[in-house]
């Protein structure tokens, strides 16, 4: 079966969205480290390593979920390269412009508070 050059365009712009939700989801998680002062920097105990790798690990089901759904939507459940690069580029966009600014704010925001 034969996909549209305009059908798969519009997959990749809908992976640069999927990509920007992943990163909205890291900084969620990212939010709940400094809000629950679950910090990785020293002095690092097991219990605060094992929530960041629990945390870490929900972070990678719901994103493996979310493509999962992702793929029988878009494109009949077929894993295709140009989806998973967009998924990335639409991430690293993300995490590099407005989530470096959302995290030093919250930062920021801890630090006051």
């Amino acid at each position: 079966m034969e996909v549209s050059m305009q059908a798969q365009a519009a997959a990749f712009a809908a992976s640069l969205a999927l990509g920007v939700l992943y990163g909205v989801l890291y900084d969620i998680v990212r939010f709940l480290r400094v809000l629950f002062f679950i910090d990785v920097r020293p002095p690092r105990g097991f219990f605060r390593l094992f929530l960041v790798a629990v945390g870490d690990f929900l972070f990678l089901v719901v994103c493996a979920v979310l493509a999962c759904v992702f793929f029988f939507v878009t494109g009949d459940g077929r894993v295709r390269g140009f989806v998973l690069v967009g998924a990335f580029c639409g991430f690293l966009a993300y995490y590099h412009t407005v989530g470096r600014l959302f995290i030093t704010v919250v930062a920021a925001a801890a630090a006051a508070v």
